[in-house]
């Protein structure tokens, strides 16, 4: 148990370390019988004689988080622990097993020599001498145990989900009647975050105990083991209603995110403007290109060990993502493959890099002459990153794009559709979904789809409106087409595509656009366009029914191929 404390899981979650030493202890002197919600509530989370497990979830959540936290540390660094520690689903009693390590093949069970202890036993003797390293770290924090061996850990944050704790609004009209208003907010704004997997969200019942006992965000968030607190102030004047949201980091009190948001104040609209402002701020923080996304990559940067280097490339392919060019794809490659090498089996930097070699093939970025075809890379990188963690759905939706690059759109469709079984109120999958539902041929339910996402996610990255365009195209929308493209264009004018778009909408819509300067912009940077205008359009999935039309209307505005137009 003491390597466990150890972890960089565990060195920076001080109620993880409380957590598993108390089970652990009490397990070994023979009182699982008695570790049941209620007494871990009391015991570690600081509860009151009044705790009632059924309506306050903290027990459930930080046990996930150390099931969670467990595994991920006997799949990397604690790979050849001899004992592993883990806690089963459905029980709140800690169980070990030797661990036969990576290469070791287990041998079989044999009874034990007179006079000689079976292995299990040796094993439980090593857990128990190793627990009272715990025992002064439960006790006492973590400096006795620093102090004790000398050493210094290095930093690294949790892998596991950021724990967000909502507080009921505060109600600074005098109009009592909005209380309800608060409760109502409060439990529409948990529901809706907690439908991303990303996160995990206490219940209203775990923060209503705290919020009354905490003076400061610090010990908010150490109460309740939470990353994030989210709160805010409900107010009503000359018939308007505001309420306003803000979100706090826990452990330095800094307000990271606010706003405002202003309704007429009618007993009739109250409800759907409450349902509306909870969705908004839930899109805002929670969703990969949220606030809460942008406020862990700025936690990376502030740090410098190798392993949070690691980290830190996932959350730099992020921002690659909002803004496509052919630098930040240098780099990002560099930083990706740099973190697989370090840490083999971390699956969101394999389908990150997966994400890398698909544009290094469609956007011409950085090609490596010598080096195997970039879309045999992509496949092996995402197919790894699905293998080592086949329930996230972001390896599944790279292994889904890659299918797509391969022109192999049926097996893109299963794979997307796993990935959004599993995270069905993404914006990301959402828009994933729309964008190969098109090259389906299912244009409502691929707009439907991508237009949920865009709702979902207003700081969605550019690529969210290929599908809302071209659907917008197809059907000769002009007032549509020429606002989506002008949009993508705006966001990502450094890739083929937005110029695209921008020409075609011109010559679709004559004299409501001028596309003269995007047709120069294909002619002097975008030369193997101008040659294979065909395979370039396919490769970026433009889905075959309108490769043709775009190619009429971009000779229209003028511009001219080689042989293969």
């Amino acid at each position: 148990m003491y390597q466990v404390l150890r972890s960089r899981e565990m060195m920076h979650a001080p109620r993880m370390r409380r957590l598993v030493s108390y089970i652990v202890l009490e397990t070994l002197n023979g009182n699982a019988g008695a570790l049941k919600g209620y007494s871990i509530g009391i015991e570690v989370f600081d509860r009151d004689q009044n705790f009632d497990p059924d309506r306050d979830s903290i027990v459930r959540v930080q046990m996930g988080r150390l099931r969670t936290i467990l595994q991920n540390y006997y799949l990397t660094d604690g790979k050849h622990d001899a004992i592993v520690i883990s806690v089963p689903k459905g029980s709140y009693r800690a169980q070990f097993r030797h661990n036969p390590g990576p290469e070791e093949t287990p041998a079989p069970e044999e009874t034990p020599a007179p006079g000689r202890p079976a292995l299990w036993m040796l094993a439980l003797g090593l857990i128990v001498l190793l627990s009272v390293a715990g025992l002064i770290v439960y006790r006492f924090g973590p400096s006795a145990m620093t102090a004790a061996t000398g050493s210094k850990p290095a930093r690294m944050p949790d892998r596991d989900a950021p724990v967000i704790a909502v507080f009921a609004f505060r109600n600074l009209s005098p109009d009592a009647g909005l209380t309800y208003l608060q409760k109502g907010l409060a439990i529409d704004l948990i529901t809706d975050l907690s439908r991303f997997k990303a996160l995990s969200v206490l219940s209203q019942d775990s923060t209503v105990f705290t919020q009354s006992r905490a003076t400061t965000p610090r010990e908010t968030g150490r109460a309740l083991g939470a990353d994030y607190i989210l709160t805010g102030s409900i107010s009503a004047k000359n018939e308007q209603l505001k309420i306003t949201a803000q979100l706090q980091e826990a452990a330095s009190g800094k307000v990271i995110w606010m706003n405002d948001y202003i309704s007429d104040m009618d007993s009739g609209t109250v409800p759907p403007v409450q349902s509306k402002i909870a969705h908004s701020v839930a899109g805002k923080l929670a969703q990969p290109y949220g606030i809460i996304n942008r406020q862990q990559s700025s936690r990376m940067h502030r740090h410098k060990s190798v392993d949070q280097d690691a980290y830190r490339c996932v959350l730099r392919f992020y921002d690659y993502a909002q803004a496509e060019n052919a630098q930040n794809h240098l780099e990002t490659r560099k930083c990706l493959e740099s973190a697989i090498l370090r840490e083999p089996d971390y699956a969101q930097a394999w389908a990150a890099l997966s994400w890398i070699y698909v544009d290094e093939y469609r956007q011409h970025f950085n090609r490596r002459r010598g080096d195997t075809p970039p879309l045999d890379r992509a496949l092996t990188a995402a197919r790894k990153a699905v293998e080592l963690d086949p329930d996230d759905s972001f390896a599944r939706r790279r292994l889904a794009v890659v299918y797509m690059a391969r022109d192999e759109v049926e097996l893109a469709r299963t794979e997307v559709m796993k990935a959004l079984s599993l995270n069905p109120n993404n914006s990301e999958v959402l828009a994933d979904v729309g964008w190969i539902l098109k090259n389906a041929g299912a244009w409502d339910q691929a707009y439907r789809f991508a237009s949920r996402a865009i709702s979902l996610n207003p700081g969605h990255p550019p690529w969210y409106l290929e599908t809302t365009f071209l659907y917008y195209y197809r059907n000769k929308n002009c007032d549509r087409a020429i606002v989506t493209a002008k949009t993508y264009y705006r966001q990502g004018s450094s890739i083929l595509l937005p110029h695209v778009f921008m020409a075609a909408a011109a010559a679709l819509c004559p004299g409501r656009l001028d596309g003269r300067s995007h047709v120069e912009a294909l002619e002097t940077r975008f030369p193997t366009f101008l040659q294979i205008p065909r395979t370039e359009l396919k490769k970026l999935s433009i889905p075959d029914e309108l490769i043709a039309p775009i190619i009429k209307h971009l000779e229209s505005a003028g511009l001219h191929f080689g042989t293969q137009s």
